[in-house]
């Protein structure tokens, strides 16, 4: 059973948070992920970074097709600072109930004075609109001035020199690790998801183990028929590696030790992680997209990263 999260009484500030380019990249994943509705907007945000837009773009829904295709064709949309508007005519409103009765040309004097400050603040909202945009520009610039190495690599060899070992040291080795992980992930996992290696669904009937670079999931009981097929003791393993995904029905991830993860929740080890859903579990290398969803009722492919329940095919 789904629901929409956007219905609730709260809806207006998360299209506030997901148009909004000074909103944390995380948040913005994190809704596209759990508010389909709130999925344009995203798309038209100028901070969507291209591995989100590109998720997106797989969706089969006008609204997102129709801002993907005006991003495209017209730029990010910045959000006016109208917003604000209405704050300031409120306090302006209040002040004003608790002055004494003016002349005429005190009247005059303070509407111009008014003015000054309406003008003085739409000025500093512009000025605070253009620091905005400007200030992720100013690192983005800085990275690309900076850059990185470019010297070619020597060939593999099993010894090392007593220069390399004088010169590289460990700091400089962590961060060129650290830049070159961060650079090959495509499809990250949320920065909530809890470091876990055995994952099971709320219910206990989906058990996955998480390795550096591989994840296999057991459905312990199916539905006769299921999508994919099952294994002739009713049960199922899929199997996710960096190069693809595959039924392996000699193998049995065991429960002792796992860890329930909730609807909505997270969880990650190395290159792989998984996602609790009502309908399933989706998991994924977050360097290629290889992954799988499963549930009673079946089991997919993807090679693109996390699938929401509303892509899976027994739902649809």
């Amino acid at each position: 059973m789904n629901t929409d999260p956007t219905a609730s009484p709260q809806r207006p500030d998360l299209a506030q948070i997901a148009a909004n380019p000074a909103t944390n990249l995380e948040v913005l994943r994190t809704l596209a992920f759990e508010y389909p509705k709130l999925r344009p907007v995203i798309a038209l945000n100028p901070s969507t970074y291209p591995g989100l837009l590109e998720w997106l773009g797989e969706f089969d829904d006008e609204a997102l097709k129709a801002a993907l295709k005006q991003r495209e064709e017209s730029g990010p949309v910045y959000p006016s600072d109208s917003a604000g508007a209405p704050l300031a005519a409120g306090a302006a409103a209040g002040a004003g109930s608790q002055e004494p009765v003016r002349n005429s040309a005190q009247t005059a004097d303070a509407s111009e004075e008014d003015s000054q400050q309406h003008s003085n603040k739409t000025g500093l909202i512009a000025l605070i609109i253009l620091l905005v945009i400007a200030i992720p520009l100013v690192f983005v610039a800085a990275k690309l001035l900076v850059g990185t190495p470019t010297a070619p690599q020597p060939e593999p060899s099993t010894t090392v020199s007593a220069e390399s070992e004088a010169t590289a040291t460990p700091s400089d080795t962590e961060a060129s690790e650290e830049a070159t992980t961060a650079a090959e992930i495509k499809f990250p996992a949320p920065g909530e998801a809890a470091d876990l290696e055995l994952v099971a669904a709320p219910s206990g009937n989906i058990l996955c183990k998480l390795a550096d670079g591989s994840v296999a999931c057991t459905v312990l009981q199916t539905q006769q028929g299921m999508h994919g097929g099952a294994c002739d003791d009713g049960s199922v393993t899929v199997v996710a590696t960096a190069e693809g995904v595959k039924r392996d029905c000699s193998l049995r991830v065991n429960a002792q030790g796992a860890t329930k993860v909730d609807y909505g929740q997270f969880g990650k080890s190395g290159d792989v992680a998984c996602g609790s859903q009502y309908n399933g579990i989706s998991c994924w290398n977050v360097k290629t997209g290889q992954g799988f969803a499963v549930s009673r009722q079946g089991w997919a492919t993807t090679d693109k990263g996390f699938v929401p329940e509303d892509q899976f095919p027994w739902v649809q």
